[in-house]
């Protein structure tokens, strides 16, 4: 236990190899009391995989997230929110890799997890339509990423309402996705209210408040509105 706290602290602070040698002593001695299929050993081996995905080196991390799945589907069956978590971080991976195909499946059967644990206005649901959206939005399926994004839109504008950062993200997917499909008055109207939400939670100093006016500014220019991409 401590060995992993030690691990954890070590992350936070991104130190990474070391963070990654408090984890493997945790693991090799987890192995040794519980053996394989144990919730301490799963979470270990998910630990390391995220100061893995932390380094960049996607295989390995997808390495001790498949063990972690394994042993986390044996501990608690389908519908569990650490198996969920550990699909989650499985498509993640992959996603980073390029490789959206295998991330769908792995993002589809947390969303079914997730839907089953929470029901459909919780904020890991909508998670689960974002990562789906982005995914098939990088394949180019732009109107299938559109359904997960307006599920996600609705589901989080309950939890949250007009201004939270969550909203003005699904309104920012939104706009990418229409614009791709070249409809682009309709991806303004999302654009303009992703700005109206990140200005009132950040102010105008802030990145997202700089993306925001980056995308009217292209979707303007677009249109041949120069004028208007000019003022953002």
């Amino acid at each position: 236990t401590y060995l992993n706290q030690a691990g954890t602290i070590n992350l936070t602070l991104a130190n990474f190899k070391k963070a990654i040698d408090y984890y493997d002593q945790a693991l090799a001695s987890d192995l040794k009391t519980y053996g394989e299929d144990h919730p301490n050993v799963a979470i270990v081996r998910n630990n390391l995989g995220i100061v893995w995905y932390s380094l960049g080196d996607y295989q390995k991390a997808i390495s001790y997230y498949d063990q972690a799945l394994a042993s986390d589907l044996k501990t608690y069956g389908e519908a569990h929110p650490n198996v969920a978590t550990d699909r989650i971080n499985l498509g993640a991976a992959w996603c980073l890799l390029g490789d959206y195909q295998k991330a769908i499946p792995y993002y589809d059967q947390a969303l079914a997890s997730d839907l089953k644990t929470y029901g459909e206005a919780h904020p890991d649901v909508a998670t689960d339509r974002i990562n789906l959206g982005i995914s098939w939005a990088s394949l180019g399926e732009h109107q299938k990423a559109i359904t997960y994004f307006d599920q996600a839109l609705a589901s989080n504008l309950k939890t949250y309402g007009e201004n939270h950062p969550d909203v003005a993200r699904d309104w920012s997917n939104l706009g990418l996705a229409w614009d791709s499909l070249g409809e682009t008055q309709k991806a303004i109207t999302y654009f303009d209210q992703a700005l109206a939400s990140d200005l009132k939670t950040y102010g105008e100093d802030h990145p997202n408040v700089a993306r925001d006016r980056r995308d009217l500014g292209g979707a303007w220019h677009s249109l041949g509105d120069y004028q208007k991409a000019i003022d953002y």
